[in-house]
């Protein structure tokens, strides 16, 4: 009776030290992404950390952008606060459903401003994807009713004293072979940034929104792009090579196959600042 009174009395503690915690975890982690953030409910607690409940990341004051969340898993890395003086969460995150939706400048998401005239918090926040999320990206075609759905999973981390951001990811199309390698990094004080993209053997159709194309286009695309954003001046590198193009004009016809089966495209001509 003792051991269980003690248990209950340990799990009553938790949870009330949660409550009293998580709107400051929502306050600080929400400001910092830009978008407002409702954690859910405790229910457990466990090796990785706490268990948390369905949770959300609602619109920003800058763009639609939404995650729902199944649950997540919330710790701290108490000797990496204290090595770095600053407070280190990891936030890891289970069957997340992530809509981005392109804004009038066509930002997908746009992180939270710093306070007027003050230092950001020292605050660093680790968020991995360890499985598969759904992404679906709203707004980047002719057809603005129709997203592009990808799968992802991956890790970003996020430094406010610091002002930086490191992105790690693999995408791939749902039902269909082949990934693509994402790695980026930035900095908003600088207005420095760069992002890789690898695609292995990635197919194309998912993309077939944004060409001006009818009908139905298939193929796959390996190799390289390198973009930047150096405070403003964009640019890019790199080579695109498309293997297996097909395409179908209409759904009662035969596809065609495209006269080269390996064409090599420099990236470097979509690359032009805008006047």
């Amino acid at each position: 009776m003792l051991v269980l009174a003690g248990v209950n009395g340990w799990r009553s503690l938790l949870q009330r030290t949660y409550e009293r915690a998580r709107p400051w975890v929502e306050s600080r982690v929400g400001q910092a992404l830009g978008h407002p953030l409702q954690i859910g409910p405790l229910e457990g607690l466990g090796p990785d950390g706490l268990r948390i409940g369905p949770s959300r990341l609602l619109p920003g004051a800058q763009d639609a952008s939404t995650v729902r969340l199944r649950g997540a898993t919330l710790s701290l890395d108490p000797l990496g606060s204290w090595r770095r003086r600053q407070l280190i969460l990891d936030l890891t995150f289970h069957g997340a459903q992530v809509d981005l939706r392109r804004n009038a400048q066509g930002q997908l998401w746009v992180l939270g401003p710093l306070p007027p005239g003050g230092e950001p918090p020292a605050l660093e926040l680790r968020m991995r994807l360890l499985e598969p999320a759904n992404v679906r990206l709203w707004g980047l075609g002719a057809d603005r009713s129709r997203p592009i759905t990808l799968t992802a999973a991956g890790q970003v981390d996020l430094g406010l004293r610091r002002r930086g951001l490191e992105l790690r990811a693999r995408a791939a199309a749902p039902g269909l072979p082949g990934s693509a390698v994402l790695q980026g990094s930035g900095n908003w004080r600088d207005r420095r940034w760069h992002v890789a993209l690898e695609p292995r053997g990635f197919p194309i159709q998912p993309f077939r929104p944004l060409l001006p194309l009818p009908g139905r286009l298939e193929g796959v695309a390996d190799g390289r792009l390198n973009l930047s954003l150096d405070q403003g001046r964009p640019g890019c590198a790199g080579n695109l090579a498309l293997r297996d193009l097909r395409w179908r004009p209409q759904r009662d016809r035969k596809s065609t196959r495209l006269n080269s089966s390996h064409t090599v495209i420099s990236y470097a001509v979509f690359c032009l600042k805008k006047k």
